[in-house]
């Protein structure tokens, strides 16, 4: 399995073909990484439209393993 990390950049289609081709499974982080993030509305709907994006471009890859919500975020949790 190959982990594309959340503090990295968001893996190409081109990357995508590959790995369904020669058959890796891709453990991908969305683009949050050890940070304390806002939270107003305006940050939380950008956020939503960025996963649903990245859902929607990256869902008919087999290659896909998951889609994390991020790195080392957990440490600000409540």
């Amino acid at each position: 399995m190959l982990r594309v990390w959340g503090g990295g950049i968001y893996e190409t289609g081109d990357f995508f073909d590959a790995c369904d081709e020669y058959g890796s499974l891709v453990w991908h982080d969305y683009a949050f990484a050890c940070g304390d993030y806002p939270i107003p509305q305006e940050c939380l709907d950008s956020i939503k439209a960025e996963a649903e994006a990245q859902m929607i471009r990256l869902r008919n890859h087999a290659s896909l393993a998951l889609l994390c919500g991020g790195n080392e975020n957990f440490m600000l949790c409540d």
